[in-house]
Formats: C-alpha cells, structure tokens, sequence
C-alpha cells in the first residue's frame, strides 16, 4: 500500500440526501427581502449614476455655449416680477377677448331671433 489510487464500485458510495426545502430554516423569509433589497438598491445606484453622469454632461455643454450664466438673486426675482406681470396682462387680455366674443355671439342671436 505504497500510495497507489483506489478504485471503488458505485455500490460501495453512499450518498447522503440534503431535502430542497427544510420546514425549520429561519433563512426562508430572510433570504428573498435580502435578495428584493439588495436588487432595489443597487438598481437605484445604478440609476442615480446615469443620471448623473447625463446632468453633468448637460452642465458642461450648457456652459460651453453660455446658456448657464451666474446671476444674483435680485436679477433672478426682478425677471420673475416682470414676467408676472406680463402673464397678468395677458391673463386679462385673454378675458376680455373672451367677454368681447361672449357678448357679440349673445347680440347677434338676440339679432337673429
């Protein structure tokens, strides 16, 4: 017996049956909220990182071409002030038109009856 190989038959293997699902495992509930998370978070990750790296490309691009400009926040709010009250005029425009309309359709079919 001087380290040779050994051969055995299939008949001298025992092979030992582990069930597919054990009743007492605590992992069964565990394991499919660990899996579901784990694959949410790394999907949101994952998505942040695009989205990221898509900002900063527009960032850039925008910079290049002069389309972001600093500003302080006293021109940013007198911008906002005028366009209000630009959308206030046309708010008012749009209503008289309205009423102007309303009233002429009203005289021509108190005209026609």
């Amino acid at each position: 017996e001087g380290g040779g190989v050994q051969v055995r038959s299939s008949d001298e293997i025992e092979i030992e049956s582990y069930p597919v699902f054990d009743p007492e495992c605590s992992y069964r509930i565990v394991a499919p909220v660990y899996l579901i998370s784990f694959l949410l978070m790394g999907t949101y990750v994952m998505l942040n990182l695009i989205i990221a790296v898509v900002l900063e490309k527009f960032v850039d691009t925008a910079s290049k071409e002069g389309l972001l400009q600093t500003e302080t926040l006293f021109d940013i709010l007198r911008r906002k002030m005028i366009m209000d009250r630009f959308m206030g005029r046309v708010k008012d425009k749009v209503r008289a038109a309205k009423a102007l309309r309303e009233s002429t359709l009203a005289a021509r079919n108190v005209n026609s009856k």
